[in-house]
């Protein structure tokens, strides 16, 4: 099969609602079954090691050769807590999902992911940058934007110089053809 399943710890902790306004975690282990509940501590009682336990499961379900787990992996971490799991981790990390701010702003977390060979996957892409929050963020980081446009930029001279290179192979073609165009700066976050 080419189903591949690659499970991830979300948080690394409960945070506080004037942090995570939506994160309810004491609520939501409430509701867990009680054999659930029984698997490790709450989160909530426990901020600075549940997950550590959680990892652990993870890890024994990666192992497990009946399972279909391709890759274990991590969102929303930050250095410190990068640091931390590959201390302990039997089996690193294979991806980590995280803002795409941390792909514009964080070059230590990113040279640390890129130092263990650990994919990142970003999220907020679209909205991040360019949406409602990408407005409050700009004002923030105002280079963002700078930075994509100048991306933008270097990908277009280099599709025209090369649809230029192929135009000039064309052998028989059309040369009144027209090959030049420009990226947008979504087009490079999509591409």
């Amino acid at each position: 099969s080419s189903l591949r399943t690659i499970i991830l710890l979300h948080w690394p902790r409960c945070y506080p609602a004037d942090i995570v306004p939506w994160m309810r975690c004491e609520e939501e282990e409430m509701q867990l079954p009680k054999e659930v509940q029984a698997a490790g501590p709450p989160p909530h009682l426990h901020p600075h090691s549940a997950w550590k336990e959680s990892w652990k499961a993870l890890e024994d379900l990666y192992d497990d050769q009946d399972t279909p787990i391709h890759a274990i992996g991590v969102s929303n971490f930050n250095l410190h807590e990068m640091q931390e799991l590959l201390a302990f981790a039997r089996i690193q990390p294979h991806i980590v999902q995280n803002n795409v701010w941390d792909v514009l702003f964080n070059p230590q977390l990113i040279d640390h992911l890129r130092k263990y060979s650990i994919h990142l996957q970003a999220f907020n892409v679209m909205n991040g940058i360019f949406g409602q929050h990408g407005n409050r963020l700009r004002d923030k980081f105002p280079n963002a934007m700078a930075v994509l446009e100048n991306i933008a930029r270097d990908l277009s001279s280099e599709q025209r110089r090369n649809n230029k290179e192929n135009k000039e192979e064309k052998k028989g073609g059309d040369n009144n053809e027209e090959y030049s165009f420009s990226y947008t700066a979504a087009q490079v976050v999509l591409k």
